[in-house]
């Protein structure tokens, strides 16, 4: 479908404007820039009021990072004023929307596949515009259309629109692949049809986070509305180089020129809230607004740093500062955020410290995405953050289902969300709890993306996990947030209650959670990891305590289904050092009564892997069922196409830093070294001896595939091995 579970996550996740702030976006003339903001014509705002009224083409909104972009985009896309000024640009009446059509997208470099790549954004603004229009799915998407259609005689589908087609419902609702060349044909396609001419704007926030070149993406842009009057865009970003150099000549305005009285309401509002700041300002007037102008200027149009100072001061509040208290404190924070982000870190009381760091790491592991991920991150709900960092080893193991009752699940969840503040000095925040969003389903994350990129790296990484292990007794001594996240999974499946339709995609993201981070457990280095028999009973759990929801209710996965068991999921879920516990438990592999069933047999399982699952097969589990008595003939022929079909010649898209390309290598090769023996006697095997005695690049490892599939597939003898294996010839 065009639609995807996190396509208003971040939407929704974005803070909202402050009361009576951002108003001047919709002033007529340009507002007046701030008193520290560099006063000259080339800065200066464009009307923004003007280009939504009368102009096409694109309106650039940059600022520094924490600066509120994407809080504004997120006003600008809200309010009435919008759609009502842009009905001026369609051609409409004030009060009738007519052609124009309106749709959004918000980056987040944090979030899944889809919320940070190009396809993701073009199917969200397809769908979102499409929805609208439905009559326009046949004209837009003919191949998908026709494909669904000729299921359709087949009275697969209901109808709901009385003339013998599928709805266009159900086709919004349907499973295509969606190749990019394909999107970016549908949106041209759609934009220049003449069925129902549309005039489209769109608002589409954060374009330095997506994750491919900048250039790309402001490339596509300019594309998407060069000479073309019925779609105009507004973008925000950085003011990254390339970004200046594609909008240079377009309307564009300089966030934090313009956002001096939008802080300086903020902070006298915050502030003034507080009973013991409006005392002060009885007593002490001149020195509380002293205090707020020093605030704001020092701000330099950051609002992240305002709020982190203002939450700072009102704890100050709390402890009964008085005026020249809150003016050390304001004095003693450092001006830049990497600094503040820093200083807030080493100032954590002791007797949080292990506490705190632990939330970090837990919070930073759920929220950063791999290039394996088995599923897209999300991130942890209160409750789940709440099981994580509980230390209770056996609980996840012993606990019943619906060992909590709803009471103490909220309890509990309010509980980790007055941490966040008191442990993590706010650079950690929960959704906004609502009447669709409970505390227990809080979502936990950064406040802002810059503190993740700060906590992540390499020296902030080295310093939390030596405060979060400081006082672990027993074993390495190390902390796990994979492992604790893992049984914080089994935990919340064990916890959810209530009628079905309401707990069953919510059991079934967690499912897919504890599966992502089982795979990370098992990709940790056998030397830095936890005990493996804690390990595998924590899997065994999630996979007994899924089986009470797969047969209760379908998921969204096909490998979970009533006729699973251990052995199926380790295997196409790529869960190779579970599998090898299982088989010394039990080896099925040569299990006859398996071949009877008519079930496939592990290693056909594993290599013929289902459609849309091939980036899950896992050279290691071929070698671990290899090792325990599966077809060495039947592996290797696996695993020299395997290895041509991947290729490598380039760094692939999914995997930027080349882990991924590193360990599918060293699995290659070592599945080479487990069955060319089990063929072939070693001393003639000269390129076994090659593998043997060179780790080898990636382009030996694939010569050596080669040699196997060139000999092979020509019925010759092997150049140094046997031509044939054990008397059966490869397909060629």
């Amino acid at each position: 479908m065009l639609a995807f579970n996190t396509i208003r996550d971040r939407f929704e996740g974005i803070t909202e404007a402050h009361k009576r702030t951002f108003g001047w976006i919709f002033q007529t003339s340009p507002p007046l820039l701030n008193p520290t903001a560099e006063d000259d014509d080339e800065q200066r705002p464009a009307s923004f009021t003007t280009w939504l009224t009368d102009q096409s083409g694109i309106y650039w909104i940059n600022g520094k990072a924490a600066s509120g972009k994407s809080t504004l985009m997120k006003y600008i896309v809200s309010h009435p004023d919008t759609a009502r000024l842009l009905r001026s640009w369609a051609g409409n009446t004030p009060e009738s929307t007519g052609n124009l059509r309106v749709a959004s997208f918000f980056f987040w470099a944090s979030g899944t596949k889809e919320q940070r790549s190009q396809a993701g954004l073009l199917r969200s603004i397809l769908y979102e515009l499409l929805i609208q229009d439905p009559e326009l799915v046949p004209t837009v998407f003919p191949e998908q259309w026709s494909t669904l259609y000729s299921r359709s005689l087949g009275f697969r589908f209901n109808w709901d629109n009385g003339n013998g087609m599928p709805s266009s419902s159900v086709f919004l609702d349907q499973k295509f692949s969606w190749p990019l060349s394909q999107l970016e044909r549908a949106l041209r396609t759609l934009v220049s049809q003449d069925e129902i001419p549309l005039k489209i704007c769109l608002f589409v926030d954060g374009l330095d986070e997506y994750e491919g070149d900048d250039g790309e993406i402001a490339t596509l842009f300019a594309q998407i509305t060069e000479g073309n009057d019925r779609i105009k865009c507004c973008v925000s970003s950085r003011p990254h180089t390339a970004f200046i150099n594609a909008f240079s000549s377009i309307p564009s305005l300089r966030l934090q020129d313009l956002t001096y009285p939008d802080i300086q309401q903020y902070v006298s509002d915050k502030l003034e809230a507080d009973a013991r700041m409006r005392q002060l300002a009885i007593n002490f007037p001149h020195d509380v607004r002293d205090l707020i102008k020093e605030i704001v200027s020092s701000a330099s149009g950051v609002f992240l740093w305002v709020r982190l100072v203002v939450a700072s001061l009102l704890r100050g509040l709390g402890n009964d500062d008085g005026i020249e208290d809150l003016q050390a404190r304001l004095r003693v924070l450092p001006k830049d955020l990497e600094s503040l982000y820093r200083h807030m870190l080493l100032r954590v009381d002791e007797v949080y410290e292990q506490e705190a760091s632990r939330i970090f790491l837990i919070v930073g592991m759920a929220t950063s995405p791999r290039w394996d991920d088995w599923a897209g991150v999300i991130p942890l709900t209160a409750l789940a953050l709440h099981f994580a960092v509980e230390d209770h080893p056996s609980l996840a193991l012993t606990a019943p289902m619906q060992f909590i009752d709803q009471n103490t699940i909220i309890s509990r969840s309010r509980a980790i969300i007055s941490k966040l503040a008191t442990r993590c000095g706010g650079l950690l925040e929960a959704q906004t709890v609502n009447k669709r969003v409970g505390y227990d389903r809080a979502a936990v994350g950064f406040m802002h993306r810059t503190v993740k990129h700060f906590l992540q790296r390499p020296e902030n990484q080295t310093f939390l996990h030596g405060r979060a292990a400081a006082k672990t007794t027993g074993g390495s001594g190390l902390f796990f947030p994979e492992f604790a996240i893992l049984k914080s999974m089994v935990l919340a499946l064990k916890a959810q209650a209530g009628p079905i339709h309401t707990v069953n995609n919510h059991a079934d993201a967690l499912l897919n959670v504890g599966i992502l981070h089982a795979r990370r457990v098992e990709s940790l280095s056998p030397d830095a990891t936890p005990p493996p028999g804690q390990v595998n009973a924590i899997i065994d759990e999630l996979i007994k305590t899924a089986y009470h929801w797969i047969k209760l209710c379908s998921t969204s996965r096909p490998i979970f289904h009533p006729g699973c068991t251990r052995y199926t999921i380790a295997v196409e879920c790529g869960l190779y050092r579970y599998l090898r516990y299982l088989l010394q438990q039990d080896n099925i592999i040569r299990n006859r009564d398996l071949e009877k069933a008519g079930k496939r047999s592990l290693l056909s399982l594993a290599i013929l892997c289902r459609t849309g699952y091939e980036r899950y097969r896992n050279p290691r589990v071929i070698e671990s069922l290899v090792e325990y008595g599966a077809d060495p003939e039947e592996a290797l022929h696996f695993v020299t196409d395997y290895l041509l079909e991947k290729g490598y010649e380039a760094t692939p898209d999914d995997d930027p830093d080349g882990d991924g390309k590193e360990e599918l290598l060293a699995a290659s090769r070592s599945l080479l070294l487990r069955v060319l023996p089990l063929q072939h006697k070693p001393a003639q095997v000269p390129e076994l001896s090659f593998l043997r005695r060179c780790p080898g690049d990636w382009e030996e490892v694939i010569h050596v595939a080669e040699s196997i599939r060139y000999t092979a597939t020509r019925k010759k003898r092997w150049v140094g091995l046997r031509g044939v294996l054990r008397g059966r010839r490869w397909l060629g």
